[in-house]
């Protein structure tokens, strides 16, 4: 139908915007934080009370929800009648939208002494969920696209799988066990390492997307 076809280029474009915003603003915000370190410093920090930038950042993280929601709606159109895989897909698109750009972004934690501890909890909690569905996705795409019908995609999914999880293990690690120096002083490093190779991923698919048209037969074989 043209309808499906016109959110599947939606979502196209809503994809290439939330990943180049996504540094884009990462960008803007950090030149806009006097003293911010953004090689040991999270993201989350661009937007934690008492931040002078506190009220873009939250701007963006709504920005960036409707973005990925968009994205999640032309996969949807695009693979929903591929089976579960493709629908249980879509739900984890969606999870890492609200999670990652509305929830964490309406929720600042807290500066490093002090802040609210509620809302800090609130944070963690969605960014927490946002990227559990993303660190999951090419589990779920997999199923979607075989190795037998998309050889290169689903090699490509295990290399994002798996860079993903060590990236995302190294950021973990800095939280739990800071440094002044050494690998785990890098946290900044690693969560945006990370956030480029699941965006550049979910670029791909958003190509894949792009390939879908009225009346293709599905892509198993």
């Amino acid at each position: 139908m043209k309808s499906d076809s016109f959110w599947i280029q939606a979502g196209f474009a809503g994809c290439l915007l939330a990943g180049l915003g996504q540094f884009a603003t990462d960008y803007w915000f950090a030149q806009h934080y006097p003293g911010y370190r953004w090689m040991a410093e999270s993201v989350s920090y661009l937007g934690q009370v008492g931040s002078p930038v506190k009220q873009e950042v939250a701007v963006w993280g709504v920005v960036f929800a409707v973005l990925i929601l968009l994205f999640g709606l032309g996969f949807f159109k695009a693979f929903s009648r591929e089976g579960a895989w493709a629908r249980l897909a879509t739900g984890m698109i969606v999870l890492y939208g609200l999670g990652e750009g509305l929830g964490a972004g309406i929720f600042p934690v807290g500066p490093v002494r002090g802040g609210d501890a509620h809302s800090t909890f609130l944070h963690d909690l969605f960014s927490m969920a946002g990227d559990a569905g993303l660190m999951l996705l090419p589990l779920a795409l997999m199923q979607v696209f075989s190795r037998k019908s998309h050889p290169a995609f689903f090699r490509l999914s295990w290399l994002t799988l798996v860079s993903g999880t060590l990236l995302a293990s190294l950021f973990m690690l800095t939280k739990m066990y800071p440094q002044e120096s050494g690998i785990l002083y890098y946290r900044g490093v690693w969560q945006r390492a990370y956030i480029l190779i699941y965006h550049l991923y979910l670029i791909v698919v958003s190509l894949l997307m792009l390939r879908r048209r009225e009346g293709q037969k599905p892509i198993h074989d």
